[in-house]
């Protein structure tokens, strides 16, 4: 099993502001939670999902609580509004799969789910796509559970990085617009990117940050595949009842199409 050692600052190649950025980006994470709890999507939401459409529509209580914690980031606010929207409507679902790393930790080597964030349903997960590919996804994202375990400002930077790269649905689905102004998305990407990069290597060395990096990066790819497989799942069971059934929110991030 993969496991990272206790954070310890070594000489930094981090900056005072980097430092502070980096905590800021930490706290408005932790309080997500308490910003999105008034959002009328979140609470009207069943938190322990009955069927299908329930399943579905509790993503919505994760996306309201990462949207709320992306709105706190001033570089994401600075970004055209059209851009935002953009960047959230065809990357929210593939970077919400981060956020669940912080609803599973692992206790003896079972794997055990706590109350900070809504937590995955497995026997309707497994339902749908079978067990075999609910053991894919949790074997899948085991080191980044580690990661969320030993290091709570590891995800938040995660997000921010994966949230403003342009074209990550792999393929299929609605196109993606074209960004109007794609060079300030790049450097805000670019700067969280090598953010994260620089903590990684200050506070666990050049070899374990590789190491982290790589992981994160290759678990994200495999990720993109699994991802398009579930939407195709869950396209393929939908039934117009369903449809109806989904929150206006699920059925912008899901591109899910009416049936005839």
């Amino acid at each position: 099993m993969e496991t990272i050692d206790e954070p310890v600052i070594h000489q930094s190649l981090l900056t005072a502001d980097d430092l502070e950025r980096i905590e800021y980006s930490r706290t408005s994470f932790e309080s997500r939670i308490e910003l999105a709890s008034h959002d009328t999507v979140s609470s009207t939401l069943p938190i322990l999902p009955n069927n299908l459409t329930d399943h579905l529509n509790t993503h919505s209580i994760a996306a309201v609580r990462l949207l709320a914690f992306f709105k706190q980031m001033p570089e994401f606010n600075q970004l055209n509004v059209d851009d935002r929207m953009i960047l959230i409507k065809f990357n929210l679902m593939l970077v919400i799969a981060f956020n669940y790393t912080f609803t599973i930790r692992n206790l003896d080597d079972n794997t055990v789910e706590v109350d900070t964030d809504v937590p995955w349903n497995k026997s309707l997960i497994e339902s749908v796509h079978g067990n075999e590919f609910y053991m894919k996804i949790l074997q899948l994202f085991q080191p980044l559970i580690q990661f969320a375990t030993y290091d709570d400002k590891i995800i938040p930077l995660v997000l921010m990085t994966f949230v403003l790269l342009k074209g990550l649905l792999p393929f299929g689905g609605t196109p993606e617009p074209i960004l109007h102004d794609m060079m300030s998305v790049h450097h805000t990407q670019t700067f969280y990117s090598e953010l994260l990069w620089k903590y990684l290597a200050t506070v666990y060395g050049f070899d374990e940050a590789v190491r982290i990096m790589s992981t994160i990066v290759t678990r994200f790819l495999t990720w993109q595949l699994l991802h398009v497989q579930m939407r195709e799942n869950f396209r393929a069971i939908l039934s117009e009842t369903d449809v109806d059934g989904l929150s206006p929110l699920m059925k912008s991030l899901f591109n899910v199409p009416s049936k005839n």
